[in-house]
């Protein structure tokens, strides 16, 4: 299999995550609180990371260039997601991902 395959392989299977982890989002922000499940969805990815940078690197880097700036970026992706959540109690699970999967695309538009 050629790797520009295997590349196209392993974003669909990405995308698929990124679908499925929004639908159950959907039906769990009918029963808990929006910020209840940020902060599980925040702690379970952040054991994820760790335990797969354990495995893969041997060690775990605590250490940033720039503390302040991934702060920054934490908070924005926090926001980010917090706004996703209280979106899909207002909107439809397609019309809330085709939003975000335009996302990227709107940016260019934007910086052009």
């Amino acid at each position: 299999m050629s790797r520009t395959l295997q590349g196209v392989l392993i974003q669909l299977v990405a995308l698929s995550f990124f679908v499925a982890m929004d639908a159950l989002l959907k039906l769990l922000v009918a029963t808990y609180a929006v910020p209840q499940l940020m902060f599980i969805r925040f702690v379970a990815h952040t054991l994820f990371v760790l335990v797969a940078l354990r495995l893969i690197s041997g060690h775990v880097p605590w250490r940033s260039r720039a503390p302040w700036l991934q702060t920054i970026r934490s908070a924005l992706l926090a926001i980010a997601n917090g706004a996703l959540a209280v979106a899909l109690i207002h909107v439809p699970l397609a019309d809330a991902t085709a939003v975000i999967f335009a996302a990227p695309a709107l940016t260019v538009a934007a910086a052009a």
